[in-house]
């Protein structure tokens, strides 16, 4: 098993704790550094199990990555420049699962933090080619959002027929914006496709949902907390294995769990406001430790 992250100069302070919360997995992160502020930090700390890779290296080599990035589109979600990176998380799932070894990979938005291994991850995918995770809310389960059914915070891909496939039909959607789909599916950058893995690679994809507990600013007031990092959901008591900290910005002494007042997680459980509070604090410690 093997993970990719994609980011830039003002989420390195996340990336970077996203790895401090793996680092004792002892696996391979493929991160991809989409500045040269982030790439020449990275490479110059030589962390082990986090290799960068420099976009405009890849952009060199790929003259379709630099069409894409001055392509206008019919989308308004978003603008022009946010479009071009959301493309570039199955570009780049795709990339590692094509240049490398990697056997098995699992894409990791690089505002997740853990608290637990995968072990629990790798026994929802096993037999399967792909995996992905819901929002974990109603509305989103019922499709009644723009955004969809399922979060890109966490996608896996096996290296075989079906995932391989799976990743170069993700990769392909974002590299033609204006694709068949893109009507009804292309609604909220990369996401909203995760919705046709399923239909086009039937009893190959796995919701990562029965014993995987994940939390969200959207999620958390969908949960019964039975103790920090254990939580109740649909009748379902699970592991709490990591949270996605969505929106999340920091400085030395203050957080906010939101951009512009969007969410207000924190209000939900005293156990959430603690992640909050941990999550800030392990920020903190990451600006120390690699003095950013």
């Amino acid at each position: 098993m093997e993970f990719c992250t994609v980011f830039d100069k003002s989420y390195l302070s996340k990336a970077l704790t996203l790895y401090r919360s793996i680092e004792k997995m002892g696996i391979k992160t493929h991160a991809l550094c989409l500045d040269s502020e982030s790439y020449h930090k990275v490479k110059s700390l030589c962390i082990e199990n986090f290799t960068p890779y420099y976009l405009l290296d890849i952009e060199k080599d790929d003259p379709d990555l630099l069409i894409l990035k001055t392509k206008e589109t019919k989308s308004m979600f978003g603008d022009q420049y946010s479009r071009y990176v959301w493309a570039l998380t199955p570009y780049f799932c795709n990339y590692i699962l094509n240049k490398t070894n990697s056997e098995e990979l699992i894409y990791i938005d690089s505002d997740i933090y853990f608290y637990a291994g995968i072990e629990e991850i790798v026994k929802e995918v096993e037999g399967y080619s792909v995996g992905i995770v819901t929002h974990r809310t109603l509305h989103h389960i019922n499709n009644e959002t723009d955004s969809g059914k399922y979060n890109v915070g966490i996608v896996y891909f096996r290296k075989d027929r079906y995932g391989l496939d799976c990743s170069s039909f993700w990769k392909s959607l974002l590299m033609d914006p204006d694709n068949e789909y893109s009507e009804k599916y292309g609604k909220c950058g990369d996401q909203k496709y995760l919705e046709l893995f399923e239909i086009k690679f039937p009893q190959k994809v796995k919701v990562i949902d029965d014993l995987v507990g994940h939390g969200a600013p959207w999620c958390f007031h969908s949960y019964t907390y039975l103790e920090k990092y254990k939580i109740s959901w649909l009748d379902k008591i699970q592991p709490l294995i990591f949270n996605h900290f969505s929106h999340f910005t920091n400085d030395i002494n203050s957080w906010s769990s939101s951009y512009k007042g969007e969410w207000f997680p924190e209000n939900v459980n005293n156990f959430v406001r603690e992640y909050y509070e941990d999550y800030h604090q392990e920020i903190n410690k990451t600006i120390k430790i690699f003095d950013l």
